[in-house]
């Protein structure tokens, strides 16, 4: 625990050591909140917290002093390991969950994951401090994964399916970008890692009421290949020195020897439209699950969370302006290439067939 703690006070310091070069902040600056930071081992210290922020990735055992009453306890990660730390720490009404964007010390979007039970006070408490600090906070429940975790892993699980019917990943990307993404769902998986992605979207199986069943197809290929991402210089792309990418050639030839689309059904699809339909069916599900307060939380999560170009709108009221009608088409002739992507959601039926949006617009 000593050593555990020697490391994070020197990953801290070179955190703000970098701020510092980089003229983020001053040398008073960087001065003054180094000596604030104090940094202790053992878990008699938990009880004495205002605030604990959980990785998970410690075993609290049994005799461990458990929180105090007005402590706040908020587990990093998805819906189960909050889960798991109720189980941990049972009766706790101010532990909840929340999803932290890349790099985590920058200001940027925070998901809050609400279990129920817990208590307001503790969650109001959590929102206020996390916004003085210039994060933009969403509130959902806790269930599954989070809605920005969500909606990508369908973008994702859709560039699958079009891969598998014979599209090239590269031109998925691209599609993406075509929507307003800064980057595609295959190129976010290899900055990710493949394994690590291919276990996220296997945890994800059903557990959200989407998927019921992930075939990863070319995320296993290219595993089994050793191509396992950006930091091993190989994953879906090639990267070259100066981190510039490519495509692989084995990616295009595993494509092409793939194509399981009997139907037809890709050449009568567009990959943009099909990715955008995906998306809006796994919102539609996530606020059927009342899973968020609003559909301009998913906008907001797009927007903060996955770099959807803000000027664009978001893909909710895009597909408002666009019309759900068309989109409502796709969806019922794409799904039989992976219905738990593009099964219509009951909500999406509901609006196409009362003339309204996610934003009560009528459509175009």
């Amino acid at each position: 625990e000593t050593e555990r703690a020697k490391l994070l006070s020197e990953r801290v310091a070179t955190v703000y050591r970098g701020a510092f070069e980089r003229g983020k902040i001053t040398r008073d600056e960087h001065d003054q909140r180094l000596a604030r930071l104090a940094v202790a081992s053992g878990f008699d210290v938990l009880a004495e917290a205002d605030l604990v922020f959980d990785t998970g990735q410690v075993a609290l055992r049994d005799g461990t002093p458990p929180p105090g009453p007005e402590t706040i306890w908020v587990v990093l990660g998805a819906a189960g390991q909050v889960a798991r730390r109720r189980d941990d720490i049972p009766g706790h009404e101010r532990l909840l969950g929340a999803r932290l964007y890349r790099p985590a010390y920058r200001p940027g979007l925070v998901e809050l994951l609400v279990p129920d039970g817990c208590h307001a006070d503790a969650v109001a408490r959590l929102a206020g401090f996390l916004t003085s600090i210039r994060r933009t906070v969403v509130r959902q429940k806790a269930i599954g994964f989070s809605v920005g975790d969500r909606m990508m892993m369908a973008m994702l699980r859709a560039g699958l399916a079009l891969v598998d019917g014979g599209v090239s990943p590269y031109e998925i990307d691209a599609a993406a970008r075509g929507l307003g993404f800064r980057a595609g769902p295959f190129e976010l998986a290899d900055i990710d890692g493949l394994r690590e992605t291919q276990d996220r979207l296997i945890a994800g199986q059903g557990a959200d009421g989407g998927a019921s069943a992930t075939d990863t197809g070319l995320l296993a290929s290219r595993i089994l290949a050793g191509a396992t991402g950006k930091s091993a210089g190989k994953g879906v792309y090639v990267y070259q020195a100066g981190r510039r990418k490519e495509p692989d050639r084995a990616v295009l030839s595993w494509v092409e020897n793939r194509k399981a689309d009997p139907e037809g059904i890709v050449a009568r699809v567009d990959p943009g439209t099909a990715l955008q339909a995906a998306l809006v069916n796994e919102a539609a599900r996530i606020i059927g699950q009342n899973a968020v307060l609003r559909a301009s939380d998913i906008e907001v999560v797009m927007a903060k969370g996955a770099q959807f170009d803000p000027d664009r709108g978001g893909p909710l009221i895009q597909a408002d302006f666009a019309g759900l009608l068309g989109l409502l088409k796709v969806m019922k002739l794409a799904a039989p290439l992976a219905p738990d992507v593009w099964q219509p959601a009951p909500l999406v039926d509901d609006m196409v067939k009362n003339g309204r949006g996610f934003f009560r617009r009528p459509f175009a």
